[in-house]
């Protein structure tokens, strides 16, 4: 009898009887996700830095608004801290710029691959933040720079 049994047994499949998996991975799913939802709600809207600042204006180049371009702002005391922000429409906008006196580059030739209808060459000395000519100084709060490019 028990020899039949552990054929029996051998041949048989293992059945478990306990909570369909199916039903244990979508619970555990909503649980990461509950989670995740709590943990994204809980943080400020806005990340506020004590050593940022915002930072918006306009864009103008032969005395029209640039169509798109990034702007990277410089810090002149420390050339390792810098911001970049994007120009659309001729105005631009960030809730990061670092404090103090900042050297300004704008580049147009990246916007050429991902938006070809709105690039517009621009000198390439607007690169070059020992050319550019542009600076901004940035205080905490809100600043405003507006900026001029010529041929």
């Amino acid at each position: 009898m028990k020899k039949d049994r552990i054929e029996l047994m051998a041949t048989k499949k293992i059945h478990y009887d306990g909570p369909a998996l199916p039903y244990v991975y979508g619970l555990c799913m909503l649980m990461a996700l509950g989670l995740l939802a709590v943990t994204l709600g809980c943080r400020p809207k806005e990340y506020i830095r004590e050593d940022r600042a915002t930072l918006s204006g306009t864009v103008t180049y032969d005395n029209a608004p640039l169509p798109a371009g990034v702007m990277s702002l410089i810090s002149k005391e420390n050339r390792q801290i810098r911001h970049n922000t994007m120009i659309e429409d001729g105005r631009y906008s960030t809730p990061s710029a670092p404090l103090g006196e900042l050297i300004i580059t704008i580049e147009t030739v990246s916007i050429q691959f991902g938006n070809a209808a709105a690039y517009v060459p621009i000198p390439d000395r607007y690169r070059d933040p020992d050319k550019s000519g542009l600076t901004a100084e940035v205080k905490p709060g809100k600043n405003e720079a507006n900026f001029v490019l010529t041929k």
